[in-house]
């Protein structure tokens, strides 16, 4: 928003997180929604799509959680524990982290959804869940909750952020501007962070 909002000060934009079951293909057909942003494992490929970033998983737990001893977690323990989600399993296709279970032939034990990510670091703290993120989001997670930050298990690929939009949108030049900004944010940022 700041790269944006330094070029054009009087800009107006709506942002909405992605909420499971809605059909986005649709809504950029429609022109509900002009672009997306996010870490789907899927490529819609009737849609414009580029590549942003890549970021790798991590587990966030409470600082007293059993697993937190470790500094990275098996998958058999990943597996046997307990999993807050952002995304509902049966819509995997906005989850990177259960597209990839699905193609070990694997499933988690997601025992809440709650979508509304600033919450997600006050529930781990104060339960046994695991949340799997990017990497990117741990920094939020330790300034807003008494949580740690572990390796997610090694048969993780890192996750690829996209950006997507409809054909109809590929000459307007604002739209063109807009997603120029991106691309260079997201250039600056490519660097997969490390986890401390």
């Amino acid at each position: 928003m700041a790269a944006l909002t330094a070029e054009a000060p009087h800009l107006q934009l709506t942002l909405q997180t992605t909420v499971p079951g809605r059909n986005y293909d649709l809504s950029l057909a429609k022109g509900d929604c002009d672009l997306l942003v996010g870490d789907w494992p899927s490529v819609h490929e009737q849609h414009r799509t580029v590549r942003l970033l890549k970021d790798r998983l991590v587990c966030i737990l409470a600082r007293d959680h059993p697993l937190a001893v470790h500094e990275s977690l098996s998958l058999e323990d990943y597996l046997a524990a307990a999993h807050i989600s952002p995304s509902h399993l049966s819509d995997w296709r906005f989850s990177p982290v259960d597209a990839q279970l699905t193609r070990m032939k694997e499933r988690r034990n997601v025992q809440v959804v709650a979508p509304n990510y600033t919450l997600l670091p006050q529930i781990v703290a104060s339960t046994r869940l695991v949340l799997t993120t990017a990497s990117r989001f741990s920094d939020f997670a330790r300034r807003s909750a008494d949580v740690v930050v572990r390796v997610a298990p090694r048969e993780f690929e890192p996750i690829q952020f996209r950006m997507l939009w409809h054909e109809r949108s590929q000459s307007d030049e604002v739209h063109a501007w807009a997603r120029g900004i991106l691309r260079k944010v997201a250039t600056a940022m490519s660097e997969i962070p490390t986890v401390d």
